[in-house]
């Protein structure tokens, strides 16, 4: 194998360089989830290294789903496609379920194993993570009177996954999909249970956004009120709820091809600070 253990805190130490260059959450999660019950641990955890190339390979099992992630600073070396894919069946054998592949992108080699050569169809996208710093300085926006944002209110749950699937339907594989609406039980248990806070115009819901710890999980406006300036308002709420209540940086996750939405965070003076590519396959038969 041309994979292997890693043998020092340097080799440790570059491999993490990689992966912070995806994202903050696949960093601690390489890491060990430090805290979080939701890690149920490595099944491989791999180094590679020839000449000036390096990368890792690693899967666990994270919130009940096998996770891989995997990065090389250069092009994945072409004879290590047969070993990488191993790996990935080995993965899937040993824990049968949702597969997440987080990689870092601008990797013909990789790509082209993920999306063309496995045994399986991958789906997936390339998504941007930005972030606010405590060492930069941000506008502050006045609410108008007719606006209030305020904790969730369960009494708003039908109102809230309309808004949601018709908001957030560009992201779906399926724009018709009605994801949250035949989810709703689901959400609204992560509505009443993580923070979560809604955006009414004259009692009206019009937004709304949920944090996973620092991380600005969802966030949407109703589209008959998108560029109506409401998205800088409820996003300036979000990035001082977690700075001033969780003493962290909020950041976020965009997708690549919603161009939009990106110029608009970059606009609000977020920073890019990771660049990933995700495929996913289904649990097998």
């Amino acid at each position: 194998m041309k994979l292997r253990k890693f043998k020092s805190k340097k080799e440790e130490e570059k491999a993490e360089t990689l992966i912070e260059k995806i994202d903050c959450g696949e960093l601690w999660i390489f890491k060990g989830a430090s805290g979080s019950e939701d890690f149920a641990g490595f099944i491989d955890k791999l180094y590679y290294e020839k000449n000036d190339k390096y990368g890792t390979f690693c899967s666990c099992i994270f919130n009940d789903c096998l996770r891989i992630i995997v990065a090389f600073n250069e092009d994945m070396p072409f004879d290590l496609a047969d070993e990488v894919t191993q790996l990935i069946v080995k993965a899937r054998n040993t824990y049968n379920s949702f597969t997440h592949i987080w990689y870092k992108p601008e990797n013909f080699n990789l790509e082209n194993l993920l999306f063309n050569n496995l045994p399986w169809q991958a789906i997936g996208h390339k998504t941007y993570e930005l972030k606010y710093t405590k060492n930069n300085q941000y506008a502050e926006y006045a609410i108008p009177s007719n606006i209030e944002i305020l904790k969730y209110e369960s009494n708003y749950l039908d109102q809230a996954v309309i808004m949601l699937d018709k908001a957030l339907a560009h992201t779906f594989l399926n724009p018709d999909d009605r994801i949250y609406e035949k989810n709703k039980n689901l959400i609204q248990k992560r509505m009443l249970t993580e923070d979560c806070f809604i955006m009414l115009m004259d009692r009206k819901l019009v937004g709304m956004y949920i944090l996973k710890d620092a991380e600005i999980d969802i966030m949407a406006i109703d589209v008959a009120y998108q560029n109506k300036g409401l998205g800088k308002l409820l996003l300036s709420h979000a990035r001082n709820y977690v700075f001033n209540i969780k003493q962290k940086e909020p950041y976020l996750y965009c997708i690549a091809t919603n161009i939009n939405a990106l110029q608009f965070y970059l606009k609000e003076k977020m920073t890019i600070t990771g660049f990933s590519g995700y495929a996913c396959l289904d649990k097998l038969l």
